[in-house]
């Protein structure tokens, strides 16, 4: 028996076994949505609680999460509710209850719920999308992404949250941005262009590409922030200085390889600057299509 049959065979089995399991369970949810609008709580809940969910697909698994938890609030065991809608959230972070079909009620559980777990879903997703990134996968990496970016930017967020996940919305923007770059396929090619004359022969370049430029050289294009963070002031610990600056070197791989303090503000928030200075990253200065090194000042002012 080939091996082309016994694969056919081993889908069509698999195809016997987990189609079935698949329709029982929509049945089995949409029977148990009939029991919860009758107010037959428990029966909707044993009826859901008998579905095998690892052999479902991710929509039905959600589905079925979803309406354990109306079932578990119906009944008032609202610790188990929140183990039901903490399994939607980590699913489908994005998800929220249907205004015109959910209650109050129901509304303000998933919310609460949501709330306490999105910032460690922004992490956590960041993280896994960065490693796609990393990896080069773009047509994963930019979705993954974008998903970061919705969430850091949700208005459910507290003030406090939306300041401790600050700098992955940062993180995020520039990395979307560079993706979006890569995964963008070129432009198809067009009709063979007939054989120029052969050009005169140029003269060796004498471009300098390992010499620091800065922003008198109009024809390098200065590097991108992708995280520039300053050093908080202590308040109350001293007046607010005067405004000053700072000179950095930005490096072909977009790390500050050098800083200096270029006017004074205080001695130890000077150093503070300088300390700062070793985490910021850019995407590097480019000239003629290759990253060089740039000298660039940063202002800075108290408010």
């Amino acid at each position: 028996m080939t091996l082309h049959r016994l694969s056919r065979i081993a889908a069509a089995v698999l195809a016997i076994v987990v189609l079935p399991n698949v329709i029982w369970a929509q049945e089995s949810i949409q029977a148990a949505q009939t029991l919860y609008a009758s107010a037959s709580y428990d029966e909707a809940l044993a009826l859901l609680d008998r579905l095998q969910v690892e052999q479902l697909p991710p929509e039905d698994v959600r589905s079925v999460q979803q309406n354990r938890a109306l079932c578990l609030l119906a009944l008032g065991r609202s610790q188990d509710a929140e183990i039901a809608i903490a399994a939607v959230v980590n699913a489908d972070p994005r998800y929220r209850p249907d205004d015109s079909t959910a209650s109050p009620r129901v509304r303000t559980a998933f919310r609460e719920v949501r709330v306490r777990l999105l910032p460690g879903i922004i992490k956590t997703r960041y993280t896994a999308a960065r490693g796609l990134y990393d990896e080069q996968r773009w047509s994963e990496a930019v979705p993954a992404l974008q998903e970061v970016q919705s969430l850091v930017t949700d208005h459910d967020l507290t003030d406090d949250q939306r300041k401790d996940v600050a700098e992955y919305k940062v993180l995020t923007d520039g990395f979307l941005k560079l993706a979006e770059a890569a995964a963008t396929p070129p432009p198809p090619p067009g009709p063979p262009a007939p054989a120029p004359e052969p050009p005169p022969v140029a003269p060796p370049s004498t471009v300098d590409y390992d010499r620091v430029f800065d922003a008198t050289d109009s024809t390098v294009t200065p590097p991108v922030t992708i995280r520039q963070e300053m050093p908080r002031w202590i308040k109350g610990a001293l007046a607010l200085p005067g405004p000053g600056a700072v000179e950095i070197t930005v490096s072909k791989s977009g790390v500050v390889e050098r800083a200096t303090i270029v006017q004074s503000m205080v001695s130890f928030y000077d150093r503070q600057v300088l300390d700062a200075t070793k985490n910021w990253r850019y995407q590097p200065a480019q000239l003629d299509g290759r990253p060089v090194r740039f000298k660039k000042q940063i202002r800075i002012t108290f408010q």
